[in-house]
C-alpha cells in the first residue's frame, strides 16, 4: 500500500472494491520490498501480481500444478520464488512474467514455505519430508540440505542481517540456524503443536511463532527465551508478521480473525473480522500502512493502519 495516511478519505475506506482474483484459497501473499507490487499465490495452482497504486492485475503466473503454498520476493523485486504442493520450487521473473527455472530436490516432498535472504543470495525451503533446503539463488543450485526435526518443516524466517534463520516444524519446536556454516545453533521449546508460522522481527531482536496450539509466542534472541505468550484465538494460528517499525504484530486464524497485539505491552490493539472463513495468510507493507490478508473465500482483503491507531478495512481484491 503506497498511499500516505493523509490521502485516505472516509469514502475510500468506507468503500469495497472487488476484483477478479483467485479461484480459490489464498494461501500466501507478500509485497515487494519497494511496497509497489503485491504477489498471491493460490489453491487455484497460480501466482497473481498485483499493482498496489490502482490494485490492478498485473499478470497471473501459471506453471505449478497444484496449491501454490508460498511465494517470496527477491529484494530487488526482480524475481519471485514460488513453493507448491506440486513438491517444486519455481523462480519467476517479475518484469517479463516469465518462469525462468524450476528447482526439485532429491526429497521430492511438498514445500510449504519459501524465504529469500536479506542480501539476496539464498533461497530457504522448507517440506513436509522434515528438511530444510538452502539454494543459491546466482546458481538457482542446491547448496545445502538440514534435517533435524522429527516432524513436517512447515515455516522459516531470515535474520534481518541474513547470517542467521529459524524453522518451525509440526514436531512442535523451532530451531535457529547458522546461515554460513548450515550448522544448527538452538532449539526453541514451548509450543504444545505443529508451529506454523514464525518471523523473525526487523530489528533482529525477537522471534514470533504461531501454532495450532491458538497461542502465539514472542522469544527474544539473545537467550532465547519467552518474553509473551499472546492467548485469545479460538482455532490453529497460521500466519504471523511483524509490522516494519516492529510496534505491532499481526496473527490470523483458522477461527476467522486478524489480531493485531501492541509489543510495548503485548496487548491485544485490535481483533479484525475477516468473515466466516479461515484467515490464511497476512502481511504488512513495507511502510506500515496497510496489512494484507488471504483468505479461505478466495479473497485477498486489505485493512488500513491509520495515525490513531485504529485499523479499517481499505479494500478486497
Amino acid at each position: 500500500c503506497s498511499h500516505p495516511y493523509g490521502e485516505i478519505i472516509h469514502e475510500e475506506l468506507d468503500h469495497v472494491l472487488t476484483l477478479s482474483s483467485h479461484s480459490h484459497w489464498v494461501l500466501c501473499c507478500t509485497y515487494s520490498s519497494d511496497g509497489r507490487f503485491l504477489a498471491s499465490g493460490s489453491e487455484d495452482h497460480t501466482i497473481k501480481l498485483w499493482d498496489t497504486q490502482t490494485y490492478s492485475l498485473l499478470a497471473t503466473l501459471s506453471s505449478h500444478t497444484n496449491a501454490v503454498y508460498c511465494c517470496s520476493w527477491s529484494p530487488d523485486g526482480t524475481r519471485i520464488a514460488s513453493g507448491s504442493k506440486d513438491k517444486t520450487m519455481k523462480v519467476w521473473d517479475t518484469q517479463s512474467y516469465t518462469l525462468l527455472v524450476t528447482l526439485s530436490s532429491q526429497s521430492n516432498w511438498i514445500i510449504h514455505d519459501c524465504s529469500w535472504s536479506p542480501d539476496g543470495t539464498h533461497i530457504l525451503s522448507v517440506s513436509l519430508d522434515k528438511k530444510i533446503h538452502l539454494w543459491n539463488s546466482q546458481f538457482l543450485s542446491l547448496k545445502a540440505t538440514l534435517s533435524s526435526h522429527s516432524n513436517p518443516v512447515l515455516c522459516c524466517s531470515w535474520s534481518p542481517d541474513g547470517k542467521s534463520f529459524v524453522s518451525g516444524s509440526q514436531d512442535s519446536s523451532m530451531k535457529v540456524w547458522n546461515s554460513e556454516t548450515a550448522s544448527e545453533l538452538n532449539t526453541l521449546l514451548s509450543h504444545t503443536n505443529a508451529i506454523h508460522c514464525c518471523k523473525w522481527s526487523p530489528n533482529g531482536k525477537y522471534i514470533v511463532s504461531g501454532s495450532w496450539d491458538k497461542k502465539v509466542k514472542v522469544w527474544e534472541t539473545q537467550s532465547f527465551s519467552i518474553l509473551a505468550t499472546l492467548s485469545g484465538h479460538t482455532d490453529w494460528v497460521v500466519c504471523c508478521c511483524w509490522s516494519p517499525d516492529g510496534e505491532l504484530i499481526a496473527s490470523g486464524s483458522g477461527d476467522g480473525t486478524i489480531k493485531v497485539w501492541h509489543t510495548n505491552s503485548f496487548s491485544l490493539l485490535s481483533t479484525l473480522v475477516s468473515g466466516n472463513c479461515g484467515v490464511i495468510s497476512c502481511n504488512w507493507s513495507p511502510d506500515g500502512t496497510c496489512l494484507v490478508a488471504g483468505n479461505q473465500d478466495n479473497i485477498i482483503k486489505l485493512w488500513m493502519r491509520r495515525k490513531d491507531g485504529k485499523i479499517l478495512m481499505l479494500k478486497r481484491l
